[in-house]
């Protein structure tokens, strides 16, 4: 028996689960395909604090912790403390969020089922991919791992950035969701395996830390090398399976949310692949800005990697942290500095050439 469906979502994690809510809740027939009958995956748990999706977070009951205070190290060494006069970020429960997302959907008459696809047993006129990094082959991964520990020094309004230039990667030191005294410390990095992510993670673990315990561990891929194509044909691409990703940081929950919205508003035109094509062009476009300052630092000969990240200036850094990367904020950032633009100069030379 053939089931229709106005829309199909497939993969029901922040983006795809806020897109089908939203549609469910207007009435269109909904059908979300997951495999995962509970959302988990491994990440920082932070995002952007924006009005657009504030209110879900907080109906939700998904907020957690409020930064307001942001450290940034190179090769561990810290060299910027960016604090802002109100949350940046929350520390979110995605597990809670994406749960209470779901269950509109169900309660509006939507059906969820949980398999990644299945062929020729739904129809529908559009397609919303929302399979985070796997819609992406694997050479377009990193691996991230992350631990949950359990101690008594580290601060609830502050998080860590620790940038590696020479590992294409960089450690996170969050707050975690699970409670106070529960921290989220973990990392990504290029051209590594599991074995070595993990002991990597955990001596970083015990220099941060002069007492801890691990109270659990889990990996997922990131696909911060993927193509930005939000649209293909009938499919709009949500949130890191259209590369909608912030690819210099891993930060793509506020791009999956934003683009998980612009999806479910974009079956109101008669056009939605237009519509929505137009809806996500900022974040298309800071996705691939953050590419292009990916390739920049790991392009950088030598030291001058971290000499590049050691010199941007602070508005640099907090519009990097706000989700307001801009060519504007990038070009100011050249021109503020003939050094940081010699190093730009020359990895770009050495990338191209």
């Amino acid at each position: 028996m053939t089931m229709k469906a106005d829309v199909v979502v497939a993969g029901l994690g922040p983006g795809g689960a806020i897109a089908a809510s939203e549609l469910a809740l207007r009435g269109f027939r909904v059908v979300g395909l997951d495999p995962l009958r509970s959302y988990r995956k491994a990440c920082g748990d932070a995002v952007v604090a924006r009005e657009e999706y504030e209110s879900v977070l907080r109906k939700s009951d998904s907020i957690r912790w409020k930064i307001s205070r942001v450290r940034i190290n190179v090769n561990g060494e810290e060299v910027r403390t960016i604090k802002f006069n109100r949350p940046v970020w929350y520390i979110i429960d995605k597990g809670r969020l994406v749960n209470y997302l779901r269950e509109i959907v169900e309660a509006e008459g939507g059906q969820i089922i949980h398999k990644t696809f299945i062929k020729n047993i739904i129809k529908s006129d559009i397609v919303i991919d929302a399979r985070g990094p796997y819609a992406h082959p694997p050479p377009k991964h990193i691996l991230a791992y992350r631990y949950i520990v359990k101690t008594k020094d580290w601060d609830t309004d502050t998080v860590l950035l620790n940038f590696l230039p020479d590992k294409s990667g960089l450690f996170w030191v969050f707050p975690s969701h699970h409670g106070e005294n529960y921290v989220n410390i973990g990392g990504g990095f290029k051209n590594t395996n599991i074995f070595n992510t993990k002991n990597f993670i955990l001596k970083y673990i015990k220099l941060q830390f002069k007492e801890f315990h691990i109270i659990s561990e889990s990996g997922a891929p990131i696909a911060v090398y993927s193509e930005v194509e939000p649209v293909n044909g009938n499919i709009l691409r949500v949130g890191e399976a259209g590369g909608l990703i912030n690819s210099a940081g891993g930060e793509g929950i506020r791009m999956a949310l934003l683009s998980g919205m612009a999806a479910g508003r974009a079956l109101d035109f008669k056009d939605p692949a237009y519509y929505y094509r137009r809806a996500v062009r900022r974040l298309a476009r800071e996705a691939r800005l953050s590419r292009i300052l990916l390739r920049v630092v790991e392009a950088s000969p030598g030291d001058l990697g971290s000499s590049l990240l050691r010199g941007l200036p602070e508005f640099f850094w907090r519009s990097f942290l706000s989700g307001e990367l801009s060519i504007g904020v990038v070009l100011s950032t050249v021109l503020s500095s003939p050094r940081i633009a010699s190093i730009v100069a020359r990895s770009l030379s050495s990338s191209l050439f």
